[in-house]
């Protein structure tokens, strides 16, 4: 009950994608950092709203945050562990670019799924790894074993796009 995940909510926000040209849409499940010098170029996702509206916290595919600005001002506020901000600009729908936007791209790793308890499906090429999770619960005991500074911000090693924000950010 001390952390959250984020999740899409209104129907006006659209999900966003690599536009072409805007950079290697891989790149977003790597566990080592980035280079953040380059900026990457985004695009919205089809379907896209009748009056799409970009937020604080977007999503580039279904779980990976793109984050505004002040969003991002707000995470460095906290001085995270391994936590990198790919800079960004979002295409709208009619070409207008919009700047002031960040991958929030996450190398805090922390293995911490309840592999008993949870319902989950192995990935096929990643030992240990979860290709799918349906039902989460974490491992508590795992999770305090580490410094609570050091898991403010972090991603389930068993599944990089999980992202969890603890109750204090």
């Amino acid at each position: 009950e001390e952390y959250y995940f984020l999740i899409q909510s209104g129907s006006n926000h659209p999900m966003l994608q690599y536009a072409r040209g805007g950079g290697y849409s891989m790149e977003v499940f790597s566990e080592k950092k980035l280079d953040i010098s380059e900026k990457r170029t985004l695009c919205f996702r089809k379907p896209i709203p009748r009056k799409p509206v970009l937020a604080d916290y977007n999503f580039l595919g279904e779980n990976c945050p793109v984050v505004s600005e002040r969003f991002k001002n707000l995470l460095e506020s906290f001085e995270l562990k391994d936590i990198q901000f790919l800079p960004a600009i979002v295409q709208d729908k009619d070409g207008v670019e919009h700047d002031g936007y960040y991958i929030l791209h996450i190398c805090n790793l922390i293995p911490c799924m309840d592999k008993e308890k949870s319902k989950w499906t192995p990935s096929d090429t990643k030992p240990g790894k979860a290709y799918e999770i349906e039902e989460l619960i974490l491992n508590n005991e795992a999770l305090d074993e580490i410094p609570s500074d050091e898991r403010l911000v972090f991603a389930l090693w068993e599944n990089i796009l999980k992202v969890f924000f603890h109750k204090s950010v």
